[in-house]
């Protein structure tokens, strides 16, 4: 279906999302997918790998890989991407032993004892604090009872009987963990056996009793009010749990601050669940307040010009007339002064069907995004063909279009196409009377190539308002950053169990993520006098034609997945989310996932405005909107700085960066972006700034000072800008 067609369907007298019905715009998330991978580049083949059915079991030995390697490929860096590229998308309830657990010590005991990534989980409305729906409005089809999917959320958000989590994993026998995991009986056990115990059948009745128990409970209050109590049957059901204590001896769960504070702390508790939606909002409004304390008058300065529309979860402005952002093709490239900026070339005119812009449009003004954090937009096109689109696009701000042909040259060098943070091609054009398929993707292709082959040796290919650094090959030294790593040995399960409790000792590490903002640093642009080094995206309508991208390398005969185009992120089909129907049909709580991943926000509250025709309204700014703007972002990082600066050893395991980025910052990494040829000192050709996908790292894979992270960063933490290196 095409997008602009759904609104017809969302008018239907008895359509309604909370009893199932949905629609399913492919191109809307395809659009959203390439959208992404201008935030976080190769993120659009990460996130296609998850909801791909493939499996794949590394070789060990001189056993044979169950995947076959196509001719001419080197496997040093296919083991590690197909090992990624096997992981899937996996829903599963939470056994008694995550509960009243916060997301960041589940998702530690998950990665640690599990082998599993939890990346988000849905919790019920009436059992679930409020604040948790700030995260990710947009609630899971299925009963008419609303639920709420929080990607990586704050510490507010805690386990509870009725959590489904989300989680990545190579099948769905190892998602099972989650639901069979219990501290008595899997403590010192490998993961691989851990089974269903006889502890699982009696915790699954006392947990029973205690949901009646608390139905009643809620039933025979004056206010409704979000429950918080714990019965004696879940009491017995906790004391019944063995941890290890700090010195290695068998002892109970420590119940005492039950006895000793369990009053004031659960009062404490039930009176903010007790509280109005508007008091949550104004304390999360007092919070994000205190929040803007640690920035720049500066930037506090910009932010009070921020707008956004009705719902809260995209920056919007007044209505431009096209006029007003028309580029004249005939202007030096340095009075336009574009720099880190997205490209968008469109093969499309009068005559093409829709592409739905509005798709690509909107996960880059998501309003989780700072508004520094904004990349101008450049359009460039058949004027025409942009003029039917305009209306929908008209309310985002920082968009600008230049008319001409995406193949000229003279058209990328007037908008600074070297100096862009990625360059995305799309096609529109559908020609169903070609016999030879390799001539359906012949403009894109062109355009790809075209771009690799410009030469910007003949002018000044960095603005002076631009800061440049000379790249130097250097490793950092391993005697400097290696103390860094050194940290106290913990029992883990003791500290997560302990993670439960209102007050924790002092001695303590907790996983709950911080408050105060710490700032971290996106990876570099590289600028050359040639083109070669230009982050593209090109959205391919055959797979076949993959093999036309690379001039360098030899790609016959492989599938579309096990190419280094899509690997690295640069090559991008609609077929790879064929697969996405079927994923919907068995698990309907996925494509709610995919959309809050992939559209920045989108909620059946914007759907409803956008099928009536009003388009994006504006909104005011108000305490609702900075809650909804509280939410997680997708953020590429690298290994350097105050934060993650002292990870970057070589050979570091990448659990310690993983473990360590979560309790310190509360930030989640769900993949790497490694160099293709890392161990090849000397080389610089074009080649050797290409990057591959590693999804879900093991917990034992060593790591380079080079690699890039893939993490869900919290809002409040602050991203520093690209810095450019000239080579």
């Amino acid at each position: 279906m095409q997008y602009h067609n759904k609104t017809y369907l969302l008018n239907i007298p008895n359509w309604d999302w909370r009893r199932g019905d949905d629609a399913i715009c492919v191109a809307e998330l395809k659009l959203g997918f390439l959208a992404q991978n201008c935030l976080a580049p190769g993120f659009s083949t990460l996130l296609a790998n998850l909801f791909t059915m493939r499996t794949y079991r590394k070789a060990s030995g001189t056993e044979a890989s169950s995947t076959v390697l196509p001719m001419g490929t080197s496997s040093f860096w296919l083991d590690d991407y197909m090992e990624g590229a096997g992981m899937e998308m996996y829903t599963e309830h939470f056994s008694p032993a995550f509960e009243k657990m916060t997301f960041a010590a589940a998702a530690e005991l998950c990665f640690s004892r599990l082998r599993l990534l939890l990346i988000a989980v849905q919790s019920s409305k009436s059992s679930s604090d409020t604040a948790a729906a700030v995260h990710s409005p947009y609630p899971t089809t299925g009963n008419l009872d609303t639920h709420v999917i929080s990607i990586n959320p704050n510490s507010a958000t805690k386990i509870t009987a009725n959590t489904l989590g989300f989680f990545i994993a190579q099948s769905a026998e190892d998602a099972k963990r989650a639901a069979y995991f219990c501290i008595r009986c899997h403590e010192n056990v490998d993961m691989h056996q851990v089974k269903p115990c006889p502890c699982r059948k009696a915790c699954q009745l006392r947990r029973s009793k205690s949901l009646f128990s608390r139905l009643l409970e809620s039933r025979s209050a004056v206010e409704p009010v979000l429950p918080v109590a714990i019965s004696s049957s879940s009491v017995n059901c906790l004391q019944q749990r063995v941890v290890v204590g700090a010195s290695s001896s068998p002892s109970h769960f420590d119940f005492a601050w039950l006895a000793r504070g369990a009053g004031a702390s659960l009062g404490n508790h039930s009176s903010w669940h007790s509280g109005t939606y508007h008091q949550l909002l104004a304390s999360n409004n007092s919070n994000t307040n205190n929040l803007e304390g640690h920035k720049s008058s500066g930037e506090q300065a910009v932010n009070t010009l921020c707008q956004f529309d009705v719902t809260g979860m995209f920056h919007w402005c007044p209505e431009k007339n096209i006029k007003a952002c028309l580029l004249d093709e005939g202007q030096p490239a340095s009075s336009n002064c574009f720099n880190d900026h997205i490209v968008v070339c469109i093969f499309a005119d009068y005559r093409s069907p829709i592409i739905g812009l509005r798709s690509f449009i909107m996960p880059l003004r998501a309003s989780n995004l700072h508004l520094h954090d904004l990349k101008t937009v450049v359009l460039i096109g058949n004027l025409d063909y942009i003029k039917r689109e305009w209306k929908t696009i008209a309310n985002f701000p920082k968009i600008w279009v230049l008319p001409g042909s995406p193949l000229s040259k003279a058209n990328l060098r007037s908008v600074n196409v070297n100096l862009a943070s990625m360059c995305v091609i799309l096609s529109s054009k559908s020609d169903n009377t070609i016999d030879d398929l390799t001539l359906a993707d012949k403009e894109a292709i062109l355009c790809s190539l075209n771009v690799k082959a410009m030469d910007f040796s003949d002018v000044d290919t960095i603005n002076a308002e631009v800061p440049v650094i000379t790249l130097r090959h250097s490793a950092p030294r391993r005697d400097e950053q290696a103390s860094m790593l050194k940290k106290t040995p913990r029992n883990r399960i003791q500290n997560l169990m302990m993670n439960k409790s209102p007050s924790v000792g002092s001695s303590t590490q907790q996983t709950a993520d911080p408050v105060v903002p710490a700032v971290f640093y996106r990876p570099p642009r590289f600028v050359s006098r040639t083109g070669s080094t230009i982050p593209i995206a090109t959205e391919l309508a055959f797979d076949m034609n993959v093999q036309f991208l690379e001039q360098e390398e030899e790609e016959d005969g492989g599938e579309l997945f096990m190419t280094q185009p899509f690997a690295c992120g640069t090559a991008f089909t609609i077929s790879v989310l064929d697969s996405l129907m079927s994923t919907a049909y068995f698990n309907e709580s996925a494509l709610t996932l995919i959309r809050s991943l992939v559209t920045g926000g989108s909620t059946p509250l914007l759907e409803k405005i956008l099928a009536e025709g009003a388009g994006m309204r504006g909104g005011t700014l108000s305490s609702t909107n900075q809650a909804s703007r509280d939410r997680c972002r997708l953020a590429q990082l690298t290994l350097t700085g105050s934060t993650l600066g002292k990870f970057a050893v070589q050979g570091t395991p990448f659990e310690k960066l993983f473990l360590g980025a979560l309790r310190e910052y509360g930030i989640l990494i769900i993949g790497i972006y490694r160099l293709l040829r890392w161990g090849e000192p000397g080389n610089v050709s074009s080649v050797s700034y290409r990057r591959f996908v590693i999804t879900n790292p093991p917990p034992t894979l060593p790591l380079h000072p080079s690699d890039w992270i893939f993490c869900l960063v919290p809002h409040q933490h602050i991203l520093e800008p690209s810095q450019v290196q000239k080579i």
